[in-house]
Protein backbone atom coordinates (compact mmCIF):
# COMPACT_ATOMS: atom_id res chain seq x y z
CA UNK A 1 0.00 0.00 0.00
CA UNK A 2 1.35 3.50 -1.00
CA UNK A 3 2.15 5.42 1.82
CA UNK A 4 1.95 9.26 1.25
CA UNK A 5 4.02 10.59 3.82
CA UNK A 6 7.15 8.38 3.35
CA UNK A 7 7.63 10.94 0.01
CA UNK A 8 9.59 14.10 1.07
CA UNK A 9 7.18 17.48 0.82
CA UNK A 10 6.56 18.60 -2.64
CA UNK A 11 6.62 15.52 -4.31
CA UNK A 12 3.72 14.36 -6.25
CA UNK A 13 0.88 12.03 -4.75
CA UNK A 14 0.94 8.50 -5.93
CA UNK A 15 -1.41 7.73 -8.80
CA UNK A 16 -3.14 5.16 -6.41
CA UNK A 17 -3.52 7.69 -3.93
CA UNK A 18 -5.05 10.51 -6.36
CA UNK A 19 -7.56 7.61 -7.57
CA UNK A 20 -8.69 7.13 -3.79
CA UNK A 21 -9.51 11.61 -3.97
CA UNK A 22 -11.42 10.96 -6.73
CA UNK A 23 -12.88 7.93 -5.99
CA UNK A 24 -14.46 10.31 -2.33
CA UNK A 25 -15.07 12.91 -4.37
CA UNK A 26 -17.09 10.97 -6.61
CA UNK A 27 -18.82 8.65 -4.32
CA UNK A 28 -20.21 11.32 -2.38
CA UNK A 29 -23.68 10.83 -3.81
CA UNK A 30 -23.92 7.07 -3.74
CA UNK A 31 -22.29 6.65 -0.22
CA UNK A 32 -22.30 9.52 2.12
CA UNK A 33 -25.26 11.11 1.46
CA UNK A 34 -27.83 8.13 2.74
CA UNK A 35 -24.74 7.23 5.24
CA UNK A 36 -25.91 11.38 6.77
CA UNK A 37 -29.97 10.81 6.06
CA UNK A 38 -29.37 7.55 8.53
CA UNK A 39 -27.71 9.42 11.06
CA UNK A 40 -30.11 12.72 10.56
CA UNK A 41 -33.00 10.34 10.88
CA UNK A 42 -31.64 8.88 13.85
CA UNK A 43 -30.96 11.45 16.00
CA UNK A 44 -34.31 13.44 15.14
CA UNK A 45 -35.75 10.28 16.39
CA UNK A 46 -33.85 9.76 19.65
CA UNK A 47 -34.64 13.90 20.40
CA UNK A 48 -38.20 12.70 19.93
CA UNK A 49 -37.59 9.64 22.57
CA UNK A 50 -36.03 12.52 24.81
CA UNK A 51 -32.30 11.36 24.07
CA UNK A 52 -31.17 15.08 25.66
CA UNK A 53 -29.35 15.82 28.29
CA UNK A 54 -29.60 19.61 29.16
CA UNK A 55 -27.09 20.12 31.86
CA UNK A 56 -27.90 23.30 33.96
CA UNK A 57 -24.40 24.73 34.06
CA UNK A 58 -24.70 25.17 30.51
CA UNK A 59 -27.93 27.53 30.65
CA UNK A 60 -27.33 29.09 34.02
CA UNK A 61 -23.69 30.32 33.72
CA UNK A 62 -23.60 31.62 30.38
CA UNK A 63 -27.20 33.64 31.40
CA UNK A 64 -25.46 34.98 34.26
CA UNK A 65 -23.01 36.10 32.19
CA UNK A 66 -25.34 38.10 30.56
CA UNK A 67 -26.53 39.36 33.81
CA UNK A 68 -23.31 41.26 34.11
CA UNK A 69 -21.56 38.73 36.36
CA UNK A 70 -18.08 38.14 35.18
CA UNK A 71 -16.54 34.56 34.30
CA UNK A 72 -14.26 32.88 36.82
CA UNK A 73 -14.34 36.21 39.02
CA UNK A 74 -17.82 35.82 39.93
CA UNK A 75 -18.36 32.83 38.54
CA UNK A 76 -16.71 29.77 40.26
CA UNK A 77 -16.07 27.10 37.51
CA UNK A 78 -12.97 25.30 36.37
CA UNK A 79 -13.83 24.88 32.53
CA UNK A 80 -12.61 26.47 29.90
CA UNK A 81 -14.13 29.49 29.13
CA UNK A 82 -14.48 29.38 25.28
CA UNK A 83 -18.25 27.20 24.85
CA UNK A 84 -20.05 29.32 27.99
CA UNK A 85 -18.79 32.69 26.39
CA UNK A 86 -19.47 31.63 23.27
CA UNK A 87 -23.83 30.60 24.45
CA UNK A 88 -23.73 33.84 26.43
CA UNK A 89 -23.73 35.02 22.82
CA UNK A 90 -26.00 32.98 21.66
CA UNK A 91 -28.57 33.55 24.26
CA UNK A 92 -28.91 37.19 23.43
CA UNK A 93 -29.24 36.64 20.26
CA UNK A 94 -31.79 33.47 20.07
CA UNK A 95 -32.78 33.29 23.97
CA UNK A 96 -32.32 30.56 26.40
CA UNK A 97 -34.93 28.08 24.85
CA UNK A 98 -33.62 24.31 24.92
CA UNK A 99 -33.83 23.62 21.30
CA UNK A 100 -31.24 26.35 20.92
CA UNK A 101 -28.79 23.96 22.33
CA UNK A 102 -30.45 21.12 20.48
CA UNK A 103 -30.02 22.80 17.28
CA UNK A 104 -26.64 23.72 18.20
CA UNK A 105 -25.42 20.27 19.27
CA UNK A 106 -27.13 18.64 16.14
CA UNK A 107 -25.35 21.04 14.21
CA UNK A 108 -21.71 19.87 15.77
CA UNK A 109 -22.40 16.51 15.62
CA UNK A 110 -23.51 16.42 11.86
CA UNK A 111 -20.13 18.53 11.11
CA UNK A 112 -18.06 15.65 12.89
CA UNK A 113 -19.74 12.83 11.20
CA UNK A 114 -18.60 14.74 7.93
CA UNK A 115 -15.13 15.55 8.89
CA UNK A 116 -15.11 11.71 9.93
CA UNK A 117 -16.92 10.06 6.86
CA UNK A 118 -14.22 12.33 4.38
CA UNK A 119 -11.14 11.68 6.68
CA UNK A 120 -11.75 7.61 6.48
CA UNK A 121 -13.10 7.65 3.02
CA UNK A 122 -9.06 9.09 2.00
CA UNK A 123 -7.83 6.15 4.17
CA UNK A 124 -10.01 3.33 3.04
CA UNK A 125 -12.46 4.37 0.70
CA UNK A 126 -16.07 5.63 0.04
CA UNK A 127 -17.80 1.74 1.23
CA UNK A 128 -15.17 2.36 5.08
CA UNK A 129 -16.50 5.43 4.82
CA UNK A 130 -20.55 4.62 4.88
CA UNK A 131 -19.75 2.20 7.12
CA UNK A 132 -18.16 4.85 9.49
CA UNK A 133 -21.54 6.60 9.23
CA UNK A 134 -23.58 4.15 10.11
CA UNK A 135 -21.17 2.86 13.60
CA UNK A 136 -20.85 6.00 14.63
CA UNK A 137 -24.28 7.04 14.19
CA UNK A 138 -25.47 4.10 17.06
CA UNK A 139 -22.07 4.87 18.97
CA UNK A 140 -22.21 8.76 19.59
CA UNK A 141 -25.35 8.94 21.52
CA UNK A 142 -23.93 5.71 23.57
CA UNK A 143 -20.76 7.67 24.46
CA UNK A 144 -22.80 10.92 25.32
CA UNK A 145 -23.25 12.54 22.20
CA UNK A 146 -26.47 13.49 23.28
CA UNK A 147 -25.35 15.25 26.04
CA UNK A 148 -25.07 19.36 25.55
CA UNK A 149 -21.15 19.33 27.52
CA UNK A 150 -18.18 20.37 26.70
CA UNK A 151 -16.93 16.73 26.07
CA UNK A 152 -19.42 16.39 22.92
CA UNK A 153 -17.79 19.84 21.03
CA UNK A 154 -14.14 18.28 21.42
CA UNK A 155 -14.49 16.13 18.33
CA UNK A 156 -15.58 18.26 15.60
CA UNK A 157 -11.74 20.27 16.73
CA UNK A 158 -9.66 17.34 17.20
CA UNK A 159 -11.06 16.01 13.82
CA UNK A 160 -10.49 18.90 11.95
CA UNK A 161 -6.83 18.71 13.41
CA UNK A 162 -6.65 15.58 11.95
CA UNK A 163 -7.93 15.96 8.51
CA UNK A 164 -5.62 19.54 8.54
CA UNK A 165 -2.36 16.88 9.23
CA UNK A 166 -3.39 14.30 7.03
CA UNK A 167 -5.22 15.52 4.20
CA UNK A 168 -2.10 17.40 3.12
CA UNK A 169 1.69 18.04 4.26
CA UNK A 170 2.59 21.35 4.48
CA UNK A 171 3.00 24.68 7.16
CA UNK A 172 -0.09 25.86 6.58
CA UNK A 173 -2.08 22.72 6.77
CA UNK A 174 -0.15 22.34 10.05
CA UNK A 175 -0.40 25.91 11.49
CA UNK A 176 -4.75 25.50 10.63
CA UNK A 177 -4.50 21.84 12.56
CA UNK A 178 -2.95 23.97 15.53
CA UNK A 179 -5.10 26.03 15.86
CA UNK A 180 -8.02 23.50 15.87
CA UNK A 181 -6.19 21.95 18.63
CA UNK A 182 -5.83 25.70 20.35
CA UNK A 183 -9.46 25.91 19.95
CA UNK A 184 -10.07 22.33 21.97
CA UNK A 185 -7.92 23.65 24.79
CA UNK A 186 -10.46 26.39 24.75
CA UNK A 187 -13.08 24.25 25.11
CA UNK A 188 -11.60 22.00 27.70
CA UNK A 189 -8.37 21.93 29.11
CA UNK A 190 -7.92 18.03 28.16
CA UNK A 191 -7.14 19.58 24.99
CA UNK A 192 -3.44 20.83 25.51
CA UNK A 193 -3.23 17.19 26.20
CA UNK A 194 -4.19 16.26 23.09
CA UNK A 195 -2.30 18.42 21.27
CA UNK A 196 1.25 17.04 22.76
CA UNK A 197 0.05 13.68 21.91
CA UNK A 198 -0.25 15.01 17.82
CA UNK A 199 2.79 17.12 18.19
CA UNK A 200 5.11 14.06 19.38
CA UNK A 201 3.57 12.36 16.36
CA UNK A 202 4.54 15.44 14.32
CA UNK A 203 8.09 14.98 15.49
CA UNK A 204 7.65 11.09 14.44
CA UNK A 205 6.66 11.76 10.70
CA UNK A 206 8.43 9.93 7.97
CA UNK A 207 10.63 12.74 6.50
CA UNK A 208 13.75 14.49 7.45
CA UNK A 209 14.31 16.24 11.00
CA UNK A 210 14.21 19.75 9.15
CA UNK A 211 10.76 19.48 7.93
CA UNK A 212 9.03 17.95 10.91
CA UNK A 213 10.68 20.73 13.15
CA UNK A 214 9.25 23.52 10.81
CA UNK A 215 5.93 21.34 10.70
CA UNK A 216 6.15 21.86 14.55
CA UNK A 217 6.38 24.82 14.94
CA UNK A 218 3.85 25.64 12.61
CA UNK A 219 1.62 23.59 14.75
CA UNK A 220 2.76 24.78 17.95
CA UNK A 221 2.05 28.28 16.53
CA UNK A 222 -1.59 27.57 15.54
CA UNK A 223 -1.68 25.74 19.04
CA UNK A 224 -1.42 28.92 21.22
CA UNK A 225 -2.60 31.90 18.53
CA UNK A 226 -6.45 31.19 20.04
CA UNK A 227 -4.74 30.85 23.53
CA UNK A 228 -2.76 33.74 23.53
CA UNK A 229 -6.24 36.04 22.14
CA UNK A 230 -7.96 34.49 25.20
CA UNK A 231 -5.18 35.58 27.79
CA UNK A 232 -5.01 38.94 26.32
CA UNK A 233 -8.85 39.25 26.14
CA UNK A 234 -8.95 38.13 30.25
CA UNK A 235 -5.72 40.74 30.72
CA UNK A 236 -7.89 43.64 29.60
CA UNK A 237 -11.06 42.39 31.20
CA UNK A 238 -8.80 42.12 34.49
CA UNK A 239 -9.98 38.93 34.91
CA UNK A 240 -6.88 36.77 33.93
CA UNK A 241 -5.45 35.88 37.76
CA UNK A 242 -8.81 34.34 37.98
CA UNK A 243 -9.53 32.47 34.63
CA UNK A 244 -5.51 31.38 35.56
CA UNK A 245 -6.74 29.80 39.14
CA UNK A 246 -9.72 28.05 38.25
CA UNK A 247 -8.68 27.04 34.78
CA UNK A 248 -5.28 25.63 35.66
CA UNK A 249 -4.42 25.89 39.14
CA UNK A 250 -7.33 24.48 40.43
CA UNK A 251 -7.59 21.81 38.09
CA UNK A 252 -4.22 20.70 39.17
CA UNK A 253 -4.14 20.74 42.81
CA UNK A 254 -5.59 17.17 44.60
CA UNK A 255 -8.47 19.18 45.72
CA UNK A 256 -10.70 18.59 42.85
CA UNK A 257 -9.39 14.85 42.55
CA UNK A 258 -10.01 14.08 45.80
CA UNK A 259 -13.45 15.62 46.02
CA UNK A 260 -15.17 14.52 42.26
CA UNK A 261 -13.02 11.36 41.52
CA UNK A 262 -15.04 8.54 40.37
CA UNK A 263 -13.59 5.39 39.25
CA UNK A 264 -14.01 3.45 35.74
CA UNK A 265 -16.40 0.48 36.38
CA UNK A 266 -14.40 -3.40 35.46
CA UNK A 267 -17.51 -3.74 33.02
CA UNK A 268 -17.32 -0.44 31.42
CA UNK A 269 -13.39 -1.10 30.48
CA UNK A 270 -14.39 -4.63 29.34
CA UNK A 271 -16.82 -3.28 26.88
CA UNK A 272 -14.29 -0.71 25.39
CA UNK A 273 -11.63 -3.73 25.02
CA UNK A 274 -14.71 -5.64 22.82
CA UNK A 275 -15.54 -2.09 20.69
CA UNK A 276 -11.69 -1.86 19.75
CA UNK A 277 -11.07 -5.58 19.55
CA UNK A 278 -10.80 -5.31 15.94
CA UNK A 279 -7.91 -2.69 16.63
CA UNK A 280 -6.06 -4.43 18.72
CA UNK A 281 -6.39 -7.40 16.03
CA UNK A 282 -5.02 -5.47 13.18
CA UNK A 283 -2.41 -3.39 14.83
CA UNK A 284 -0.97 -6.95 16.18
CA UNK A 285 -0.95 -8.56 13.17
CA UNK A 286 0.98 -5.87 11.74
CA UNK A 287 3.32 -6.06 14.63
CA UNK A 288 3.84 -9.74 14.13
CA UNK A 289 4.47 -9.65 10.48
CA UNK A 290 7.17 -7.44 10.79
CA UNK A 291 7.39 -4.08 8.06
CA UNK A 292 5.50 -1.60 10.42
CA UNK A 293 5.50 1.33 8.16
CA UNK A 294 4.43 -0.86 4.97
CA UNK A 295 1.03 -1.72 6.39
CA UNK A 296 0.05 0.68 9.61
CA UNK A 297 0.43 3.94 8.04
CA UNK A 298 0.90 7.18 9.63
CA UNK A 299 -2.54 8.97 9.35
CA UNK A 300 -3.39 5.18 11.01
CA UNK A 301 -1.35 5.65 14.48
CA UNK A 302 -1.98 9.73 14.44
CA UNK A 303 -5.67 8.35 14.74
CA UNK A 304 -5.02 6.33 17.24
CA UNK A 305 -2.94 8.40 19.60
CA UNK A 306 -5.23 11.16 19.33
CA UNK A 307 -8.31 8.65 20.20
CA UNK A 308 -6.34 7.38 23.19
CA UNK A 309 -5.02 10.54 24.49
CA UNK A 310 -8.38 12.01 23.81
CA UNK A 311 -10.25 9.19 25.98
CA UNK A 312 -8.04 10.50 28.99
CA UNK A 313 -10.44 13.16 29.84
CA UNK A 314 -12.02 10.61 31.82
CA UNK A 315 -9.92 11.51 34.65
CA UNK A 316 -10.70 11.88 37.72
CA UNK A 317 -14.35 11.74 36.96
CA UNK A 318 -15.75 8.67 35.17
CA UNK A 319 -18.64 9.12 33.59
CA UNK A 320 -19.37 7.68 29.82
CA UNK A 321 -19.62 10.86 28.20
CA UNK A 322 -16.16 12.05 29.14
CA UNK A 323 -15.18 9.28 26.18
CA UNK A 324 -17.22 11.72 23.56
CA UNK A 325 -14.33 12.45 21.87
CA UNK A 326 -12.48 9.12 21.45
CA UNK A 327 -15.64 7.91 19.68
CA UNK A 328 -14.84 9.15 16.33
CA UNK A 329 -11.39 8.11 16.09
CA UNK A 330 -12.27 4.98 17.18
CA UNK A 331 -14.51 4.55 14.50
CA UNK A 332 -12.03 5.66 12.36
CA UNK A 333 -9.45 2.93 13.58
CA UNK A 334 -12.31 0.23 13.31
CA UNK A 335 -13.12 1.25 9.63
CA UNK A 336 -9.62 1.03 8.78
CA UNK A 337 -8.86 -2.22 10.50
CA UNK A 338 -12.01 -3.76 8.44
CA UNK A 339 -10.86 -3.12 5.60
CA UNK A 340 -7.40 -4.00 6.19
CA UNK A 341 -8.60 -7.65 7.35
CA UNK A 342 -11.01 -8.12 4.66
CA UNK A 343 -9.48 -6.54 1.50
CA UNK A 344 -8.78 -9.00 -0.96
CA UNK A 345 -5.50 -7.36 -1.70
CA UNK A 346 -1.63 -9.01 -1.12
CA UNK A 347 -0.81 -5.72 0.83
CA UNK A 348 -3.17 -7.25 3.34
CA UNK A 349 -2.45 -10.87 2.94
CA UNK A 350 -1.03 -11.01 6.14
CA UNK A 351 -3.89 -10.01 8.60
CA UNK A 352 -6.05 -12.47 7.62
CA UNK A 353 -3.88 -15.18 8.54
CA UNK A 354 -4.44 -17.23 11.51
CA UNK A 355 -8.28 -16.36 11.60
CA UNK A 356 -9.89 -19.66 9.09
CA UNK A 357 -13.44 -17.87 9.22
CA UNK A 358 -12.58 -14.16 9.49
CA UNK A 359 -16.49 -13.41 8.48
CA UNK A 360 -17.89 -15.46 10.83
CA UNK A 361 -15.88 -13.61 13.45
CA UNK A 362 -16.91 -10.14 12.04
CA UNK A 363 -20.75 -11.38 12.36
CA UNK A 364 -19.65 -12.33 16.33
CA UNK A 365 -17.98 -9.01 16.89
CA UNK A 366 -21.53 -7.04 15.28
CA UNK A 367 -23.83 -9.45 17.38
CA UNK A 368 -22.27 -8.94 21.04
CA UNK A 369 -22.12 -5.30 20.07
CA UNK A 370 -25.44 -4.56 18.63
CA UNK A 371 -26.25 -7.15 22.23
CA UNK A 372 -24.59 -4.61 24.60
CA UNK A 373 -25.06 -1.43 23.07
CA UNK A 374 -28.85 -1.71 21.12
CA UNK A 375 -30.07 -2.04 24.48
CA UNK A 376 -29.54 1.54 24.81
CA UNK A 377 -32.24 2.85 22.02
CA UNK A 378 -35.77 0.44 21.94
CA UNK A 379 -37.02 2.39 25.14
CA UNK A 380 -36.51 5.70 23.70
CA UNK A 381 -37.63 4.46 20.37
CA UNK A 382 -40.81 2.28 21.88
CA UNK A 383 -42.25 4.56 24.20
CA UNK A 384 -43.38 7.02 20.89
CA UNK A 385 -46.05 4.50 20.89
CA UNK A 386 -46.41 2.89 24.05
CA UNK A 387 -46.16 5.66 26.50
CA UNK A 388 -44.17 4.68 29.95
CA UNK A 389 -42.21 1.95 28.31
CA UNK A 390 -39.14 3.42 29.32
CA UNK A 391 -39.76 3.07 32.89
CA UNK A 392 -40.63 -0.52 32.18
CA UNK A 393 -37.48 -0.92 30.09
CA UNK A 394 -35.01 -3.52 32.72
CA UNK A 395 -31.96 -2.59 31.40
CA UNK A 396 -29.61 1.08 31.93
CA UNK A 397 -30.98 3.23 29.34
CA UNK A 398 -29.36 6.59 30.20
CA UNK A 399 -25.87 7.18 30.02
CA UNK A 400 -25.39 9.17 33.19
CA UNK A 401 -23.50 8.31 36.65
CA UNK A 402 -25.16 5.40 38.99
CA UNK A 403 -26.94 8.37 41.37
CA UNK A 404 -29.14 9.84 38.11
CA UNK A 405 -31.72 7.44 38.26
CA UNK A 406 -35.53 7.62 37.16
CA UNK A 407 -36.49 9.94 40.27
CA UNK A 408 -33.69 11.94 40.26
CA UNK A 409 -34.36 12.30 36.54
CA UNK A 410 -38.44 13.88 37.15
CA UNK A 411 -37.12 15.65 40.68
CA UNK A 412 -34.66 17.73 37.99
CA UNK A 413 -37.49 18.46 34.92
CA UNK A 414 -39.29 19.60 38.52
CA UNK A 415 -37.00 22.44 39.28
CA UNK A 416 -38.13 25.02 36.01
CA UNK A 417 -41.99 25.26 37.43
CA UNK A 418 -39.70 25.88 40.98
CA UNK A 419 -37.91 28.62 39.39
CA UNK A 420 -41.32 30.07 38.16
CA UNK A 421 -42.64 30.08 41.14
CA UNK A 422 -39.76 31.80 42.79
CA UNK A 423 -40.11 34.30 40.48
CA UNK A 424 -44.01 35.28 41.04
CA UNK A 425 -43.64 35.25 44.52
CA UNK A 426 -40.18 37.62 44.21
CA UNK A 427 -39.52 41.28 42.98
CA UNK A 428 -37.54 42.43 39.95
CA UNK A 429 -34.71 43.21 42.06
CA UNK A 430 -34.91 40.51 45.00
CA UNK A 431 -31.53 38.24 45.23
CA UNK A 432 -31.98 34.48 45.96
CA UNK A 433 -30.49 31.59 47.75
CA UNK A 434 -29.65 28.46 46.32
CA UNK A 435 -28.30 25.67 48.71
CA UNK A 436 -27.90 21.51 47.28
CA UNK A 437 -26.37 20.58 44.27
CA UNK A 438 -28.86 20.55 40.87
CA UNK A 439 -30.24 23.72 41.80
CA UNK A 440 -28.72 26.61 39.86
CA UNK A 441 -31.46 26.90 36.89
CA UNK A 442 -33.61 28.34 39.17
CA UNK A 443 -31.90 31.49 39.22
CA UNK A 444 -32.59 31.63 35.45
CA UNK A 445 -35.98 30.01 35.47
CA UNK A 446 -37.03 32.84 38.32
CA UNK A 447 -34.75 35.55 36.52
CA UNK A 448 -33.22 36.49 40.09
CA UNK A 449 -29.25 36.99 40.62
CA UNK A 450 -27.43 34.98 43.42
CA UNK A 451 -27.52 36.17 47.25
CA UNK A 452 -23.61 36.74 47.17
CA UNK A 453 -21.47 37.70 45.33
CA UNK A 454 -20.15 34.33 43.95
CA UNK A 455 -21.89 31.69 41.71
CA UNK A 456 -20.87 27.89 41.70
CA UNK A 457 -22.69 24.71 40.93
CA UNK A 458 -20.65 22.46 42.64
CA UNK A 459 -20.29 22.14 46.33
CA UNK A 460 -16.62 21.33 46.26
CA UNK A 461 -16.38 24.66 44.63
CA UNK A 462 -17.65 26.80 47.48
CA UNK A 463 -14.04 25.68 49.27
Amino acid sequence: MPDFFDSPPGEQVPEVESRAHRSCHVSWLVFWIPGMLVFVSFTLLLYRGGVFQDWQEMLTEPWLINQGLKHYSDIATHHAPLLTEFLALLYRAFGTAPGVRMVLLFLASLITSILLARAVCRLAGPGAALFSILLFTFLWPFYGGMNFWFDSFLPLFYLAAFVFLTEKRSLGFAFFSGMAMGLAFLVKQHGGVVALAAMAMILMRPGSIGVRAREAACFSGGVMLPVAAAVFWYAHTGQLGDAFHWTILYNLSDHYVSMGSVRPPAGEIFRLLILAAPVLYFTGSALAAGGLRERLTWDFLLAAVIGLSASLTVYPRWERWHLAPMVPFLVLCLAVSLKGMFSGRHQWACFRQGFRFPKVLLGLWLVIVAADIGTYYPPYIISRAIPGFTEQWPFPTHGLPAWVDKDFLRYWEDIPAVGEAIGRETARDDRILTWGFGLERIHHDAGRLPAGRFFYALPWFSC
